[in-house]
């Protein structure tokens, strides 16, 4: 095993942005319907702000149905150096990839993985860093279980010498 690839849903940067402008507009919309000290009460603002608010959040929502699911390489092994690509997961959109980091492989000091799900809600997510010797961290929060035992599986396979640290309830 050479590489871990991970699929997720696809976010973009903007996503968030966007909803938030159709919503300002939305409440700028009713809020042009009343006076404001200097500002005078208008009906002509209504319909076109309206419109327009309710326009960005459907378009928003429909976006996210039509988009391609996002297919990453998260970690490969090319000789001795160790590509890294970190994956984020945004607030009201989905998964991005942000920018590989390549290291030597020999660079790489532990390996942690923790399970931060709570048995009581199900609430939670895997936790997998990556230290490195000059003590970065490259982190990566996840939801899948397979993801993560792929991830070790790597470490164990391709990368013996690292020191992983996994937590007993993550190995079950």
């Amino acid at each position: 095993m050479s590489s871990v690839i991970a699929e997720f849903e696809e976010g973009s940067q903007w996503d968030s942005r966007v909803l938030l402008l159709g919503i300002f507009l939305v409440i700028s919309s009713f809020a042009s319907t009343y006076g404001y000290g200097p500002w005078a009460a208008t009906d002509r603002l209504f319909v076109p702000l309206l419109t327009a608010g309710v326009a960005l959040v459907a378009l928003n929502i429909a976006v996210r149905f039509f988009r391609p699911r996002l297919k990453v390489c998260i970690l490969k092994l090319d000789g001795e150096f160790l590509e890294i690509r970190p994956v984020r997961n945004l607030q009201f959109s989905g998964w991005v990839a942000l920018d590989p980091r390549a290291v030597r492989a020999s660079d790489v000091a532990r390996v942690n993985v923790f399970n931060f799900y709570t048995p009581a809600t199900g609430a939670g997510m895997y936790s997998v860093s990556i230290e490195l010797k000059d003590r970065k961290v490259v982190e990566y929060n996840l939801d899948s279980l397979s993801l993560v035992q792929e991830i070790v599986a790597f470490f164990e396979t391709a990368l013996p010498e690292v020191s992983l640290n996994v937590e007993k309830r993550t190995k079950a």
